[in-house]
């Protein structure tokens, strides 16, 4: 992954928001893993809305894909500014600490299985 170097530089002041990591990662992950306040739980259901009362953009996740726009789980604003801990991004917001996991699914090779020709 190409990371510009003006996200770089975000990251290094202290600047770097959770919306600047979904941009660069948007197309990559297949599951959100979410631990906030000792609650954990994975989400393969979730989109960006910046259609809410509050005109703020904000990460939306859901546990079923048929609710409404409402019914969400959690809500993140995009705006949050993030700290990157190896493998999560982590935010305190008013003394909750929340921490973002984004997994990715691959193609499982099955070529293994075939038996191989003698050449």
């Amino acid at each position: 992954m190409k990371v510009p170097q003006a996200v770089k530089t975000k990251c290094v002041m202290g600047e770097l928001t959770l919306g600047d990591v979904l941009n660069l990662i948007n197309s990559r992950f297949s599951y959100i893993c979410v631990v906030q306040d000792g609650v954990s739980g994975r989400y393969d259901n979730w989109c960006v809305n910046a259609q809410l009362p509050d005109k703020k953009s904000k990460l939306l996740l859901y546990r079923d894909e048929n609710t409404q726009d409402y019914d969400h789980d959690f809500s993140f604003d995009l705006k949050s500014k993030v700290s990157i801990k190896s493998d999560s991004v982590e935010w305190e917001e008013d003394g909750l600490k929340t921490c973002l996991q984004f997994l990715e699914t691959k193609v499982i090779g099955l070529d293994e299985i075939l038996p191989r020709r003698n050449r």
